[in-house]
């Protein structure tokens, strides 16, 4: 988009739409264009962790089952499309930081919490940056030991 032409626009949206938040965590699937959207917290103060997807050509919501060791609820967790799964890693709990690491399979809508990793783990955080290096792994940086950077 070229910056001189850029103008935001309003997106429609029909179907089962999240409950107002913010706090939740979206994320860009290229193979469906589609956009998942996690958790967050309510204009109530409660904390979600009920999944949408929104299919960018219908401009519509769905709200997605999940099935097993699905995340407790949080927010400011951080999410990225890799190698043909979802991974989350962190946010804040209703019960404090964490830094938990889960990947979300799109296709049997189940969760997996990752917990054989044989490297160290980072300290439970929110707010952090997060990236995809070539299709490879994530970087995680920030929060309360800004000098650390992560690799996984």
């Amino acid at each position: 988009i070229p910056s001189s032409t850029a103008n935001w626009a309003a997106y429609p949206s029909v179907g089962t739409q999240p409950s107002m938040r913010y706090g939740n965590t979206l994320v860009y699937l290229p193979h469906r264009h589609s956009i998942l959207s996690f958790g967050g917290i309510n204009t109530d103060l409660q904390y979600m962790n009920d999944l949408y997807e929104y299919k960018i050509n219908e401009y519509k919501w769905y709200r997605l089952r999940q099935q097993s060791n699905v995340p407790s609820v949080r927010q400011f967790m951080y999410g990225y499309y890799m190698n043909g799964k979802v991974w989350f890693f962190g946010g804040l709990t209703d019960v404090g930081m964490s830094n938990e690491l889960f990947t979300y399979d799109i296709e049997s809508l189940s969760w997996n919490l990752i917990s054989n990793i044989n490297q160290q783990i980072p300290k439970p955080r929110w707010g952090h940056g997060l990236m995809i290096y070539q299709n490879y792994g994530l970087f995680i940086l920030g929060m309360y030991d800004v000098y650390c950077i992560y690799f996984i």
